[in-house]
């Protein structure tokens, strides 16, 4: 079969849960079928002016690649989605539905949720009628099939799919030493991720055990304002005890953060709401101890020896 991915942020250029994703499915189906991938990085529609050319790359498996940056590119995606000829085209966002009508119109068009914006809007108390979630609405109208990474998701949607879930690249195995005071979250901070949740634990864990310290490896790669906010936030409601507990890294190379994942003594996963749980999987391919928030997709990963839902 000759499939053509949409994405966003396709690896080594990583901004979270779908670029890790649509990475290991990429490479994981290279084997079986013929596939090119369209990534939008750093993707905006509504963007305007000169913008430098789009990028042309292969994955370590052989796979092409086209980089787009803004709409002037897309005469560009047309061409190169030329090239395969795809049955399938496979949208891993909704907000590039639209695109993928444009560069290949006769194709098979498939929706892949790996949000489920509508919870996540009304999770960050933006209510559900959002660009995202309007955008994944129509998408799910007008997708001739629909995938979803669990279960739990399938469920959630409520519409005919097919569960797919996700897989990670193999990592090189190391043996390291594990830091039995050392607590790491790996993720974007927002509140539907359980940011403020874990920090708000902090000062618990810490009268418990004062020599406990937390790494929060992540952030908002694209918006260094509202990242930064976040950290005020904390620094300013912190003792001296507890700013000194608690080390922001920023976005990390997936590199460092396998590094942190073997190291560490205990790997959390905080958020309320997931539609696979890719966070707690890279954990455990790290043989990290993992403690997650009890919710469906967090429950299909962890079982009795594998880790603690809370």
């Amino acid at each position: 079969m000759r499939i053509l991915h949409l994405t966003r942020d396709l690896p080594p250029r990583v901004r979270g849960g779908i670029s890790v994703a649509v990475g290991g499915l990429v490479a994981a189906a290279a084997p079986f079928a013929q596939q090119a991938v369209l990534s939008f990085d750093g993707w905006r529609p509504r963007s305007s002016g000169p913008a430098s050319a789009a990028e042309r790359s292969v994955t370590p498996q052989g796979v092409p690649v086209l980089r787009l940056s803004a709409p002037a590119h897309l005469d560009d995606a047309a061409r190169f989605a030329a090239e395969l000829d795809p049955e399938l085209v496979l949208v891993h966002h909704a907000m590039l539905f639209e695109a993928a009508t444009r560069v290949s119109p006769r194709s098979t068009r498939a929706l892949f949720v790996h949000v489920l914006q509508d919870a996540l809007s009304a999770a960050r108390g933006l209510g559900t009628h959002t660009w995202s979630a309007a955008a994944q609405q129509a998408a799910l109208t007008a997708a001739d099939l629909v995938y979803a990474p669990s279960q739990a998701t399938a469920d959630a949607l409520g519409v005919p799919c097919r569960v797919l879930p996700h897989g990670l690249i193999p990592r090189p195995s190391s043996v390291l030493p594990r830091d039995p005071d050392l607590v790491l979250c790996v993720g974007r901070f927002d509140a539907a991720k359980g940011t403020a949740d874990l920090l708000d634990a902090v000062p618990l864990v810490l009268s418990a055990r004062p020599g406990t310290r937390f790494v929060l490896a992540g952030g908002l790669p694209d918006s260094s304002k509202s990242e930064r906010r976040w950290i005020r936030r904390w620094t300013g409601s912190a003792n001296e005890h507890e700013r000194a507990a608690v080390r922001f890294t920023g976005w990390l190379p997936a590199s460092e953060v396998a590094q942190l994942q073997g190291h560490a003594a205990v790997v959390v996963a905080p958020s309320w709401l997931e539609t696979f749980g890719l966070a707690v999987l890279e954990a455990q391919q790290a043989g990290a101890a993992v403690v997650a928030s009890d919710i469906a997709a967090h429950r299909a990963l962890i079982h009795e020896h594998t880790g603690v839902l809370t």
